[in-house]
């Protein structure tokens, strides 16, 4: 079968990148004559192959990229089987097509974007921030970052606010066989899961057994409004820093139509270090809550946000279990990115009370579900709330 883009990082050659990025938009004259292809460094990316691409010209070209960065699909046969059965490659391409362009998205440039639909191989050719800082989840964020991302983060949150009223954005949505699909890769992950962490990490090990019990009525429910369009993958690897302190993110493969809270959620139990998150939690969420607020979202309550965040961490505990089973996380730094990631969200787990949240059992979210619904559906019942 012949693609009609690359599809390894061996393949972009110096005529192709011409021809790209003067499809971009970016090269009106000259061409590339030298394309250096740099692998970016395990650790730093699971579901994706990444390469730095230095670039020379003929000529002088103003507006031009010196560099860019490509992503394939991973090499790691688990994960790129993962990204096949979730649709992750062919989402990510659909978020820099449709999406990113808007208004609203903390998302690099995008040169390219190609998919083949039928073997599932991607390329996707997008602005190189290395010129700013890279954020190391190893080491965590500090409290001054934490809010850079927050802020960026309750921007973009509010600027998709209520997206489940776009027919447009209905693929975001998470099909019902999706959500099935889910249920079963944790269950079968477990197992690994429990092998792996059973003896490091007992407290995430045994909370992942309580939801399993109830796993079926965590990832049937639809996510109640009001949604917003979230990254899902949130991490301190995935954002750049400018020198001004904003925030960029990158990879963008899980974005979907969820509750802001889950993206919150995510940042805050692995990218934060335990004591910083444990000092700061409760005024970094009212921070986050007013940022949201200043860009014009009025129909939440802190409550509610509280109730969004505090089911997030226990979503993010179902992917950790599906990532950990079917992600390779045995090299140095990758191994030292999978324990601060579990050893940090165990932490928050605990601290939020998640065994007593499903030691009560499903019923817990099929209330939440009919109350959100009688507090829209009951006007001075739901203002009641939002006052909370």
């Amino acid at each position: 079968m012949v693609v009609a883009f690359p599809t390894e990082l061996s393949q972009l050659t110096e005529e192709w990148l011409t021809g790209a990025l003067r499809d971009a938009g970016v090269l009106d004259e000259g061409r590339v004559t030298e394309a250096v292809v740099e692998p970016m460094g395990a650790g730093h990316g699971f579901m994706g192959s990444l390469a730095q691409v230095h670039l020379q010209y003929n000529t002088a070209v103003s507006g031009a990229p010196s560099s860019v960065v490509a992503k394939v699909a991973t090499d790691d046969e688990g994960a790129r089987e993962l990204a096949r059965r979730l649709n992750l490659y062919a989402h990510e391409i659909r978020f820099y097509t449709e999406i990113a362009p808007q208004a609203g998205a903390e998302a690099p440039a995008c040169y390219f974007a190609g998919i083949d639909e039928e073997s599932g191989a991607f390329l996707l050719v997008l602005e190189d921030l290395s010129a700013t800082r890279m954020g190391d989840q190893v080491v965590g964020a500090d409290l001054d970052d934490t809010r850079a991302v927050l802020a960026a983060l309750a921007r973009f949150h509010a600027h998709w606010w209520n997206a489940e009223h776009q027919p447009e954005l209905e693929w975001l949505n998470r099909p019902a066989d999706l959500r099935s699909s889910v249920a079963e890769e944790f269950r079968a992950a477990l197992p690994a899961f429990r092998e792996a962490y059973g003896a490091s990490h007992p407290g995430a090990v045994s909370i992942a057994d309580q939801l399993e019990a109830i796993i079926d009525d965590v990832t049937g429910q639809e996510p109640q409004p009001p949604l917003t369009i979230t990254h899902g993958d949130l991490r301190l690897d995935n954002i750049f820093f400018a020198e001004s302190g904003s925030a960029r993110v990158i990879d963008w493969q899980m974005a979907a139509l969820d509750p802001a809270g889950t993206d919150v959620a995510r940042f805050m139990a692995e990218s934060v270090p335990t004591e910083l998150r444990r000092q700061h939690e409760d005024a970094l969420l009212r921070f986050y809550y007013e940022q949201l607020l200043e860009h014009g979202v009025t129909d939440l309550s802190l409550g509610q946000l509280r109730y969004s965040y505090r089911e997030g961490m226990v979503r993010q505990l179902l992917i950790s279990v599906i990532a950990a089973a079917n992600i390779e996380f045995s090299d140095g730094r990758g191994a030292d990115l999978g324990e601060a990631m579990l050893g940090r969200l165990e932490a928050a787990l605990v601290d939020l009370r998640a065994p007593r949240l499903l030691r009560v059992g499903a019923w817990v979210f099929r209330v939440q579900r009919v109350g959100r619904k009688l507090w829209r559906a009951v006007p001075w019942l739901g203002a009641r709330w939002r006052r909370s």
